[in-house]
């Protein structure tokens, strides 16, 4: 689903195009527009802030992933846009729609590693990679690896500190041949792409029905692209819908009706409520 509700629009729009997807580059252009990104960073620096905040707090919840993350800082970043001119730039080129997402992405894998470390529960998957080499070294997840093995923690820690940095002077290193990529004609890439989205979704559970799906979905995808619906809410109902739905069957197996009573949910569903209509109300005081 998430394929093709991604993919297959880009496919089509690129094909309908016939044309690269950036055009041409102009000669000097890219290493000033890295530079340029590189003070955008700082220019909204509190936004690179919340959504890293953003992006450690999903880490730290097991089984929310990347995805999620990314796309609730993406939805923060739009709602802190002031003016409606300000909003329908995002998606057409606001820097904000990539930094807030960018930081929460990078910023999740430091989350990720607390469920990991102090109670043995992987945040990801390259977290459980991590687990099973803990299991391999002999070093078990808990207490211990904050007081005994407190240095190879902080070990752990400061390799994805060197990491970002290793990985931002590399990508300043091969800028220009990296930006090369996006200026292959479209009739070149598409195949390729096409090749490797159906093996993607044929390998997720080795069925042909997925490649099916895939096509239906990049189908309404698509529709949804042409009639300017957002596909953000429709990921994140994807995502979080099967972790909601167990949850639920929990909760309604362990307390019955009365789950709904307890304060933490009453919290939460205010929360929910204050959410969804406080855009509502702002709107409607900017047009009054």
């Amino acid at each position: 689903m998430l394929v093709g509700i991604f993919a297959i629009p880009e496919i089509i729009d690129l094909a309908i195009r016939r044309s690269s997807i950036a055009g041409e580059l102009p000669p000097g252009r890219i290493s000033k527009g890295a530079f340029e990104g590189v003070k955008d960073t700082f220019r909204h620096f509190w936004l690179t802030i919340r959504c890293s905040l953003i992006g450690t707090f999903i880490g730290i919840m097991p089984g929310m992933g990347g995805a999620v993350a990314q796309w609730m800082a993406y939805g923060h970043a739009t709602q802190s846009a002031r003016t409606a001119e300000e909003r329908k730039g995002f998606g057409a080129g606001d820097v904000r729609g990539v930094l807030g997402p960018g930081a929460a992405n990078n910023s999740k894998e430091g989350g990720s590693l607390i469920p990991t470390i102090a109670f043995g529960v992987p945040g990801s998957t390259a977290m459980a990679i991590l687990l099973g080499g803990f299991f391999l070294l002999g070093l078990v997840p808990g207490p211990d690896m904050l007081t005994r093995h407190l240095p190879v923690t902080f070990s752990m820690v400061w390799t994805i500190v060197i990491a970002n940095v290793v990985t931002v002077i590399a990508c300043f290193l091969f800028l220009n041949q990296l930006a090369r990529v996006t200026t292959v004609r479209g009739g070149v890439l598409i195949p390729v792409i096409l090749v490797l989205v159906f093996i993607g979704s044929y390998t997720s559970n080795n069925h042909y029905g997925d490649i099916l799906v895939t096509l239906v979905f990049g189908g309404i995808g698509y529709l949804m692209v042409v009639s300017g619906w957002p596909r953000a809410p429709f990921v994140l109902g994807l995502v979080l819908g099967k972790i909601a739905e167990n949850y639920l069957y929990i909760s309604v197996a362990r307390y019955e009706a009365a789950w709904l009573m307890r304060p933490v949910v009453l919290i939460l569903f205010a929360l929910a409520v204050a959410v969804i209509f406080y855009p509502l109300i702002q709107s409607r005081r900017r047009y009054a």
